[in-house]
């Protein structure tokens, strides 16, 4: 599927999209609407956008994005994933790319697992948010970066490479058993009663 647009664009409740082929698109290869409420993305193809946003795109809560395949942006400022809403979740099997964040979450509750290859850095925003990393993730220039984030976590057990990592609010942690390199510092900053445990 080809498009100088969104490729798929879903709406409603429950709205599904699973790609076994390939989605090339000038703008998201999978886009929600607003009123859009747990939707799910599978991906066990090839989808590539050209878009500010996100690849996979979708805005509502209680959405899921299962990747298996290859899901990348070619944008400067793209996203893999974009996913706002609460509740919601991201499972990499496969491979995420972006130049500079390949994941980028809002809202609360929302959690991240990785056991595959994430080329980009991270972006996310609300509280509560889980982040496990078991695979290898090169966030690059993009880094780790959160904002007003309170009791998040982010737990290495896999290979993560960053410029920097930022922690900004309260309560949030850090457990790593795997391998973290970084350019910069771990700036864990904001209200206090961080934590962070190392064993890798």
């Amino acid at each position: 599927l080809q498009s100088g647009r969104e490729g798929i664009l879903m709406s409603g409740t429950f709205a599904q999209v699973l790609n076994e082929g390939s989605i090339v698109s000038g703008s998201s290869a999978v886009r929600s609407s607003g009123s859009t409420v747990a939707a799910f993305v599978q991906n066990t193809g090839m989808m590539q956008g050209t878009t500010s946003l996100g690849t996979v795109n979708l805005v509502g809560d209680g959405a899921r994005v299962v990747n298996a395949g290859d899901i990348s942006n070619v944008d400067a400022l793209g996203h893999a994933i974009f996913l706002s809403g609460e509740l919601s979740d991201i499972t990499n099997r496969g491979t995420l790319y972006s130049d500079r964040f390949a994941i980028r979450m809002d809202g609360d509750e929302n959690e991240i697992r990785n056991a595959g290859t994430i080329e980009g850095g991270l972006f996310f925003r609300g509280d509560e948010i889980e982040v496990f990393n078991a695979g290898v993730w090169n966030a690059g220039e993009g880094g780790i970066r959160s904002a007003g984030v309170t009791g998040s976590l982010i737990e290495n057990t896999g290979t993560l490479t960053a410029t920097s990592i930022q922690f900004s609010g309260a309560g949030n942690r850090i457990k790593n058993t795997g391998e973290i390199t970084t350019l910069g510092d771990w700036d864990i900053a904001g209200n206090g009663g961080h934590s962070v445990v190392n064993r890798g």
